[in-house]
C-alpha cells in the first residue's frame, strides 16, 4: 500500500509542477520529516479557479473513527452563488509519513449518482498549506489549502439514533444579517420542524421557528477541540456526524429547447462560450436522434447524433463559419469527431458521449481544411437549464480563436489525411 502511494505521489507532484524531498536534489530526505501520524485539523483554500471554494475537514465521526469531510462553496460572482454542499465523506484513510500524503476514498459523492470520489492531500514544504485533489466523475479538481479556524455548519448533520438524544438537521447559509434557516428533527417521532439559527465563531444556536411542532425550543451546537459538531440534546452532549449532499445535477429530458455552456479545446476557437441553446432536431428514433447548438463557433448552428440508448454521439463533419487562407487560397475550415474525419480512428478510443451526472456533453473533435488538419481535443456542453423563449434575448456572441487570436501557423496544417471527407446531414 506505501509503494502505491508514493507511486501516486510522485505523479500527483509532477502533474502539479511542483517537486518535493523525494525527488529535488537540493534537499536531503534525512533532513525533512512530516507528521509522524495523521493529524486532525480544518483547512480553507487559499484560492481555486472556477466557481468554489472548499473546505476539507480531518476530524472524528460519533462513533471514533477518523474522518475526511470536503465541502463547496459557491462564490458570489458565480451561477451556484450560495450553494454549499458536502462533496464527500470518507473514513477510508490512509496515510504516508514518508512523503506527508493523505489518501481518502468516498463510496458516494455528491458529484451524481453512483459516483465515488478520491481526495489526495500532500503537505507542501512548509508543512502547513495542502495540495490537494478530489477526482470524481472522470474531473480532477486541484486546489491548495491552508490551516483555518473557523468551520462551516452549513449543510446536512445527524446524530447517531438514540431516543433520548435525537437530533438531524439541515442548515442553509447565513443572510446578510447573520440570520440563517434551515430544518430539523427533534426527536425520533416527530415531523421536521423550521428552525432559524445564529452563529458566533464556533457556536450556533438552532431554534425552532414560530408556529412549528417545537416552536421556541433550542439545540446549542459548538466544535470541538477535535473538530466535530457537538450539540447539547436532551440533557446529553452528543457529536454530529456530517451527511453527504445530494447531487444538485438535475436529470434532464430533451424533448425541448435547453440551455447550457460550451467550451472549446483551443484547436481553433478557445475558452467557454455560454448560454448556447441546444434544440431537438428529430427526436422519434431514439437510437438515431439529431440536436443542434445554435450560435456555435462563428455563429453557425452545431449538429450531432446521438443513440440515446447507447449513449454514443458522432458529429459529422460541418463548416465552423470560417476560412483559413493559404498561398492566396481560402479554405472553409470544418469541424467533426475524429473517427469521421478518418476512420482508422474508433469511437472506442475518441467516444463522445453524454455525462447524467454532470449534465455534460463530450465531444472528441477535431479542426481542419481540405490539406489537413490544426489540431483535436475534447470539447464540451453542461446544459445548465431550460432555454427562456426563442428571440426573448439576443445573444451576444462571446468567443476567441485559438492562440490567442493569432492565425495558426501554416505548418500546423499540413498533416495530411487519408480518407474521404464524410458527408454532411
Amino acid at each position: 500500500m506505501k509503494q502505491y502511494i508514493k507511486f501516486t505521489v510522485l505523479a500527483l507532484m509532477a502533474g502539479l509542477g511542483l517537486s518535493s524531498c523525494l525527488d529535488d536534489s537540493r534537499f536531503d530526505p534525512e533532513h525533512i520529516s512530516y507528521p509522524a501520524e495523521l493529524s486532525l485539523g480544518t483547512f480553507k483554500t487559499e484560492y481555486t479557479p472556477g466557481n468554489y471554494e472548499y473546505n476539507a475537514v480531518i476530524t472524528k465521526s460519533a462513533a471514533g473513527d477518523t474522518i475526511l469531510y470536503v465541502i463547496r462553496t459557491g462564490k458570489p460572482e458565480s451561477r451556484d452563488s450560495g450553494l454549499v454542499q458536502t462533496l464527500l465523506i470518507s473514513d477510508a484513510i490512509a496515510y504516508d509519513d514518508s512523503a506527508g500524503v493523505y489518501t481518502a476514498t468516498a463510496e458516494v459523492s455528491a458529484y451524481g449518482d453512483d459516483a465515488p470520489a478520491t481526495v489526495y492531500l500532500a503537505y507542501q514544504r512548509d508543512q502547513q498549506r495542502l495540495t490537494a485533489q478530489i477526482i470524481a466523475s472522470g474531473k480532477t479538481n486541484t486546489m491548495v489549502f491552508k490551516p483555518a479556524t473557523e468551520q462551516t455548519v452549513v449543510g446536512m448533520w445527524q446524530s447517531e439514533e438514540d431516543a433520548d438524544a435525537y437530533f438531524v438537521c439541515w442548515l442553509y447559509p447565513l443572510d446578510a444579517d447573520g440570520v440563517g434557516k434551515g430544518i430539523a428533527l427533534f426527536d425520533m417521532d416527530s415531523d421536521a420542524d423550521d428552525v432559524i439559527y445564529t452563529q458566533n465563531g464556533n457556536t450556533v444556536i438552532v431554534t425552532a421557528a414560530e408556529g412549528s411542532e417545537h416552536e421556541g425550543e433550542s439545540v446549542e451546537l459548538y466544535f470541538n477541540s477535535e473538530y466535530q459538531l457537538v450539540g447539547k440534546v436532551g440533557g446529553q452532549e452528543v457529536v454530529l456526524d456530517p451527511i453527504t449532499s445530494e447531487a444538485v445535477v438535475p436529470e434532464y429530458t430533451f424533448d425541448h429547447p435547453l440551455i447550457g455552456d460550451y467550451t472549446y479545446c483551443g484547436a481553433w476557437f478557445s475558452g467557454p462560450d455560454p448560454d448556447l441553446r441546444l434544440v431537438p432536431v428529430s427526436i422519434d428514433d431514439p437510437e438515431a436522434s439529431v440536436f443542434q447548438i445554435e450560435h456555435w463557433g462563428a455563429d453557425v448552428t452545431f449538429r450531432f447524433a446521438w443513440n440515446m440508448v447507447d449513449n454514443a454521439i458522432t458529429v459529422p463533419m460541418q463548416e465552423v463559419g470560417e476560412t483559413y487562407t493559404h498561398e492566396g487560397v481560402d479554405y472553409p475550415v470544418y469541424v467533426s469527431d475524429i473517427p469521421s474525419w478518418n476512420s482508422r480512428y474508433s469511437y472506442a478510443n475518441y467516444p463522445c458521449y453524454y455525462d447524467a451526472n454532470t449534465a455534460t456533453f463530450h465531444f472528441n473533435v477535431i479542426y481542419f481544411i481540405e490539406l489537413g488538419y490544426f489540431d483535436l481535443g475534447d470539447e464540451t456542453f453542461e446544459v445548465t437549464g431550460d432555454a427562456p423563449e426563442e428571440g426573448a434575448v439576443r445573444k451576444r456572441l462571446f468567443r476567441t480563436r485559438a492562440k490567442g487570436g493569432k492565425t495558426v501557423a501554416p505548418n500546423l496544417i499540413l498533416k495530411k489525411k487519408d480518407a474521404p471527407l464524410p458527408r454532411l446531414f
